[in-house]
């Protein structure tokens, strides 16, 4: 059975998001991950304050995993493949209920802090959002204060996994409790058991480094999200994560990171089978050559764990033939159309490694 990858990021009851078209679109021929989706009982804008108090209850009684953090929440909008950005003016929320309205203040990066009130708990308020509940998604957020900000201390997503899933299980009905715990080999699912738990990042990330006495082991990350091991009992609390955020990388650094991984071009024409590996010309562009019968088809420049994962954003126009397009991280695939059969050459040129191009040319007609 495969592995139930939980992600804590998107608040357990939304869909995986994965490179291509975030969300939660998975493209042809890629490995499918299994999904919990949850519906509460009831359908304000965000959540029942009962269902949020689960998640502050599981906070205080994991507390001992990062004594010194503090708990809050974090927004974000559905369709950023960059949880953590977004502009908040104009957004506001409150707890409301039948004798119940108080503000809850929201930061410029989307975080708030929810007040203990017994209260709204007796008056079993909702926390309302003036936006449509289909376009905002939230996550705990637990940090130890005095920590560098490309550091995360493994205890603090250790007890962000228990607030999260207090949360789900508030939610859950007890067949879909007992489902997940049976998968999961036990009710302690941030413990042990088959489920991964993904956390977003900020930014993406070039290389991550788990530290904790005389060891030091690089953790995969992939887009803005990181599965840490925080199940692993063998690790404690105190190990840190480093991060080598791209926004802090030099150019030379950044052009390293585009050589290290194997990038590949693939691809609708032969079913998001085995793909072309693009080779280097020199350090900043790379190419490969398909051949291509007349039709649309889709593609996209990927990485076999997506540490690279080039496409289009949602609307863009198709690629057009001798044109440079532009690549953006980890979006849709790129539509290209083809009148005439031949060979086809890509080109990735990556000179300015914050926005990377495309060009896609015939080549067998230049010999004729």
């Amino acid at each position: 059975m495969k592995s139930l990858v939980l992600l804590a990021s998107l608040a357990l009851w939304n869909a995986p998001a994965r490179a291509g078209e975030p969300p939660d679109q998975v493209k042809d021929g890629d490995e499918k991950v299994a999904e919990v989706a949850v519906s509460g009982t009831r359908d304000p804008e965000l959540k029942p304050y009962r269902v949020m108090a689960a998640g502050m209850d599981a906070f205080d009684e994991h507390h001992r995993l990062a004594p010194a953090a503090t708990l809050q929440f974090r927004l974000s909008k559905r369709g950023e493949i960059n949880r953590m950005g977004g502009n908040w003016d104009g957004v506001s929320m409150r707890l409301a209920g039948n004798d119940t309205s108080i503000p809850v203040p929201i930061a410029a990066d989307g975080t708030f802090v929810l007040p203990r009130n017994q209260q709204a708990y007796d008056d079993e308020a909702d926390l309302i959002l003036n936006q449509k509940k289909s376009l905002i998604r939230f996550s705990p957020v637990v940090r130890t204060p005095g920590l560098p900000a490309n550091v995360w201390r493994l205890g603090d997503l250790r007890l962000e996994c228990q607030v999260l899933v207090g949360i789900a299980k508030k939610e859950l009905n007890f067949a879909q409790r007992l489902a997940i715990s049976t998968i999961m080999l036990g009710g302690n699912w941030c413990g042990k058991g088959m489920g991964k738990f993904g956390f977003s990042l900020p930014d993406r990330s070039l290389s991550t480094t788990l530290v904790y006495g005389a060891t030091r082991r690089p953790v995969p990350t992939s887009a803005y999200q990181i599965v840490p091991p925080i199940q692993d009992q063998s690790v404690p609390d105190d190990a840190l994560l480093e991060f080598e955020f791209w926004s802090g990388a030099s150019v030379e650094r950044k052009l390293q990171y585009y050589a290290q991984w194997p990038i590949r071009l693939k691809n609708s024409a032969n079913k998001w089978g085995a793909s072309a590996l693009l080779r280097p010309k020199d350090s900043a562009h790379y190419s490969t050559e398909i051949a291509l019968d007349p039709g649309t088809w889709e593609f996209r420049l990927e990485s076999p764990g997506a540490e690279i994962s080039l496409g289009s954003v949602p609307g863009d126009t198709p690629v057009v033939a001798g044109v440079d397009h532009a690549l953006q991280w980890h979006w849709n695939n790129l539509a290209l159309h083809i009148e005439q059969a031949g060979t086809y050459q890509f080109t990735l040129n990556v000179q300015d490694p914050d926005h990377p191009l495309v060009n896609v040319k015939r080549v067998d007609a230049l010999t004729q």
